[in-house]
């Protein structure tokens, strides 16, 4: 009987062991692509646009998706607005001030 139940505990805690694993190998993942640096690396192409601060919102989108056709999305935005906060590798947010000049490095995420 003991060598039975002891099986039993051994088979349970290898599952509880694998489960650790998964939620450890999750835990890798959401922080790689929650939009930390390291995230960026995973992307193609060009993944930022200093040379575009100072300049019209609107000629983002032309230069951006010129530069890095992977890049499906460029979205403006003014600087208090709130945003989704998932990275995505085709997306590029444009964030501007009230004359509409680009404030901030637009990078991919």
């Amino acid at each position: 009987m003991q060598e039975a139940e002891r099986e039993r505990e051994m088979a349970t805690s290898k599952v509880v062991l694998s489960g650790v694993q998964v939620m450890a190998v999750l835990a890798v993942l959401f922080f790689l692509l929650s939009g930390s640096s390291m995230a960026a690396d995973f992307c193609q192409g060009k993944q930022s646009w200093p040379e575009l601060v100072g300049q019209a919102g609107e000629v983002a989108e032309p230069v951006i998706k010129g530069q890095n056709p992977f890049v499906k999305d460029v979205i403006i935005v003014r600087n208090d607005t709130k945003l989704i906060e998932n990275f995505r590798c085709d997306r590029v947010w444009i964030f501007t001030n009230p004359d509409g000049t680009i404030s901030r490095i637009p990078t991919v995420g």
